[in-house]
């Protein structure tokens, strides 16, 4: 009678060779998934403050902005030998053109800019995300809401100041 030789039982320490393939997998989707999450949720972040600001570049604008960026330089990361500023180079024109046609001529004025920077900016961060630089999206998120906001509280408190001058009556408060 022929004996089979008997395959050792597993003992627990790493998978087989199949299953660490599929955790794999399994992970590296999680992590996509994460990543463009919360490059919407960043891009949201800015455009919250657009959309109350009543702009017409605002929360989806931002979102799909962001949205964008992030998909295009996820699917060049997995590009053999892919330069990261070969890959976003087209992201920041074509952000370029977008933002193009949020800027109007007013009278005298140009209206706009701020919202065309505001989409630069979401790309950028949409970028930094899919290169899963984290801290740098983060950072960039937070420095451009704090201008948004802060700088518009300045400027307004300005233009009251000015008024304040030429009415003489006290308007600042």
């Amino acid at each position: 009678m022929a004996t089979s030789p008997r395959q050792p039982a597993p003992s627990g320490g790493s998978p087989p060779a199949g299953l660490a393939g599929i955790v794999g997998a399994v992970l590296t989707t999680l992590v996509v998934a994460a990543q463009i999450a919360v490059a919407i949720a960043l891009g949201a972040a800015i455009g919250l403050e657009r959309e109350l600001s009543a702009q017409p570049a605002g929360l989806r604008t931002h979102m799909l902005v962001a949205l964008g960026a992030v998909v295009v330089t996820l699917a060049g990361a997995h590009v053999v030998n892919a330069n990261p500023a070969t890959l976003t180079a087209p992201i920041i024109t074509g952000v370029g053109f977008l933002g193009g046609g949020a800027i109007l001529r007013e009278g005298t004025g140009v209206k706009g800019l701020t919202t065309a920077a505001s989409l630069w900016v979401t790309a950028a961060v949409g970028v930094a995300v899919g290169l899963r630089q984290w801290l740098p999206a983060v950072a960039a998120t937070g420095l451009a809401i704090g201008v948004l906001l802060v700088v518009k509280r300045l400027e307004h408190d300005e233009e009251l100041r000015k008024l304040d001058g030429v009415r003489g009556v006290d308007m600042v408060r």
